[in-house]
């Protein structure tokens, strides 16, 4: 196959305060260079401090410029870039905005594209001297003026490994990742300063023409999980990236199953599945993930901030998604920090049925006790950083247009409560819009989360300043002279949250989706036929002909059992014979592992008393047709209640 010619690529180290956060200015200007191409790396002390297990924010400079060599490197506003830099590199001291606005006019784009106002005094930032943007400009130019490269072929697909002295599963991790059904791809495996025999493991897989080695001194031990990612994704060329974990598994059709759901959906950036648990033998001890809560496009991020909900060795991204929101940030933690920065921006989807393999043993950077602990404490710096980034209507996007003051102040509340089951300092920066608009309600749970928090004088002022506001609070300053604040609950939104947001969803139904990518508006049913209740099938099926539309917003997904989807249409078109199901609504075939691979209806995390209306189940029994004639009953009476009366059948 011929390649493409491309620029080519010159490595640029950026050193400074915010180059590595898609919130700060620098840090998106960067993110959006390397969409356009551009090779740029990000390093800021102040992230390398605060994310690492061990050694200096130095070793990380160290690190990056031996295993990048970049050509140029740009220190900004006088940080000390701490490591070594080598004799003969091109070093150029820079401000944050003179870099902004140079790659501004080399990208052509506004500088004030990568400004949110949320930075202090962004409205008084200084404009650079015009000659050194300028001079800056024909620099960066310069980098590029070597002429065109020509560029093998891209793989669609990529997977991607870091190891860690896993010696004793290596093996089994190349092997699935080269087992694969689907034929267009690459693998990619960093060793990351294995002192076992790890590396001579992985080279002897390189001889693979889809293989690619890639050894560099151990970064991952210090925390910086986040750099490992970003070499992996630099290293690879599929317009899809796979991870899986250095001792974790793929299942054969692992890649056929994700590209084909990013085929079917030229919108999703991220792709999740289901896994089984198995121990140091391989053998299967449990199911492994699933989302804990049903989500979608406008409910994951108040979701995700209280509960994980995508198992990463699962994942695939689409690359140009990654590269528009500047790769993974923060250190062990960063896959979770990637889906707090994206969700309600990026499209997520999960698929029901087991893709991976994932492993738990006592040496595992993540599933060992210590490993657990770092990661639980890591995952709360994360959330507190998102939430003190991210607006709250960002956590609430069925607000949007400031027209909900009052359910504003709610939501504020409903997002602090459901974060004090996990931490009280978390529960006070989300109460922090609350209080801001003087909710008394809003003053009153601070206290009690300031009591969890251990802070008695700030949590005496909070019950003061609640019963100043509402006299109904009073109970609360009693509580915590007698009967302890045990006694005492909470305060929940007063009714305005909810019917605010289930107003935004009706209106927001046909363009949000749901995990399974169907939209809000679509009523759906997860039924499968029985073997031997063929009857019962085709009464459903007459049921569905004569009693829906094409154009009703309703979906029968059939479940077919992986690998097993051609059998199921068969059985689906042997048994519609002579059904006319042309103008009846959806019925779609989908593989599901197992109904309980599906996330449950209700959101357990309980930030809204939000609920799936979704039918689950196969067809048999009598009763169970029943359930469905009801269902599909209820589903049109539903579309009527909506404004949806032209959409019935006559």
């Amino acid at each position: 196959m011929t390649g493409t010619t491309v620029p080519p690529e010159a490595t640029v180290l950026v050193i400074g305060a915010g180059a590595e956060g898609v919130h700060e200015p620098l840090g998106r200007a960067l993110a959006n260079a390397r969409a356009a191409g551009w090779d740029f790396l990000g390093v800021d002390p102040s992230v390398a401090a605060a994310a690492r297990l061990k050694g200096s924010p130095g070793d990380v400079v160290t690190w990056m410029l031996s295993a990048f060599v970049p050509q140029l490197v740009l220190v900004t506003d006088d940080v000390d870039p701490g490591g070594e830099l080598p004799a003969g590199t091109d070093v150029l001291a820079v401000t944050s905005m003179q870099l902004v606005h140079a790659l501004a006019r080399v990208l052509g784009v506004p500088p004030t594209t990568w400004r949110t106002g949320q930075e202090v005094g962004a409205d008084q930032i200084t404009e650079p001297d015009d000659d050194s943007v300028r001079g800056l400009q024909q620099k960066l130019l310069g980098l590029r003026a070597g002429g065109l490269q020509v560029v093998e072929h891209t793989p669609r697909a990529s997977i991607v490994i870091a190891c860690h002295n896993l010696d004793s599963y290596a093996h089994e991790v190349m092997r699935s990742s080269l087992d694969q059904t689907f034929d267009d791809y690459e693998v990619v495996v960093v060793d990351d300063g294995s002192t076992d025999r790890t590396a001579e493991i992985l080279r002897s897989y390189a001889t693979n023409p889809k293989v690619r080695v890639v050894t560099q001194p151990n970064i991952g031990g210090t925390g910086r999980m986040d750099l490992v990612q970003n070499r992996l994704i630099r290293e690879s060329r599929g317009e899809f990236v796979a991870w899986v974990g250095g001792d974790d598994v793929n299942t054969p059709r692992r890649l056929e199953v994700q590209v084909q759901a990013f085929d079917d959906d030229p919108g999703l950036d991220v792709c999740h599945a289901g896994a089984h648990f198995i121990d140091e033998l391989g053998r299967v001890t449990g199911r492994g993930f699933r989302p804990p809560v049903p989500y979608d496009d406008l409910s994951m991020l108040r979701q995700i901030i209280h509960t994980n909900l995508v198992g990463a060795p699962s994942v695939m991204i689409r690359r140009s998604a990654l590269e528009r929101h500047g790769l993974f940030e923060q250190g062990l933690a960063s896959d979770y920090h990637f889906w707090l920065k994206t969700a309600g921006i990026l499209r997520y989807r999960y698929l029901p049925h087991v893709l991976v393999h994932y492993r738990r043993h006592s040496q595992s950077l993540s599933t060992s006790a210590s490993g657990v602990e770092r990661t639980v404490r890591d995952s709360m710096r994360l959330r507190s950083l998102v939430l003190a980034a991210r607006p709250l209507v960002d956590f609430f996007p069925e607000l949007r247009g400031g027209q909900h003051v009052r359910a504003e102040a709610e939501a504020s509340i409903a997002l602090g409560n459901a974060l004090l089951q996990l931490d009280a300092q978390l529960a006070l920066q989300a109460y922090d819009t609350a209080l801001g608009h003087g909710s008394a309600d809003a003053f009153h749970n601070a206290a009690i989360a300031h009591v969890f928090a251990g802070q008695a004088d700030q949590a005496l002022a909070c019950a003061r300043t609640a019963a100043s506001l509402d006299p109904t609070c009073a109970a609360l300053q009693e509580a915590w002279s007698g009967r302890g604040e045990s006694q005492v609950a909470l305060r929940q939104p007063r009714g305005h949250l909810l019917p605010a947001v289930q107003e935004a969803r009706r209106l927001l139904g046909g363009s949000a989706r749901r995990w399974d990518g169907t939209t809000l508006q679509t009523r759906r049913a997860y039924l499968a036929f029985a073997p031997g209740r063929e009857d019962l099938a085709r009464a459903a099926l007459q049921i569905w002909s004569t009693r829906t539309h094409s154009t009703n917003p309703l979906r029968w997904i059939l479940p077919a059992r992986p690998g097993q989807a051609q059998d199921a249409f068969a059985d689906l078109v042997s048994l519609a014979a002579g059904l006319s199901l042309d103008d009846a609504a959806d019925i779609t075939i989908e593989e599901v592992e197992d109904l309980s691979m599906l996330p449950p209806q209700e959101d357990q995390a309980n930030v809204l008393p939000d609920t799936e209306r979704r039918l689950v189940g196969s067809l048999s029994s009598e009763a169970d047709l029943g359930v469905f004639t009801r269902w599909v009953g209820e589903c049109q009476m539903d579309l009527a209640r909506r404004g949806f009366e032209s959409w019935l059948p006559a």
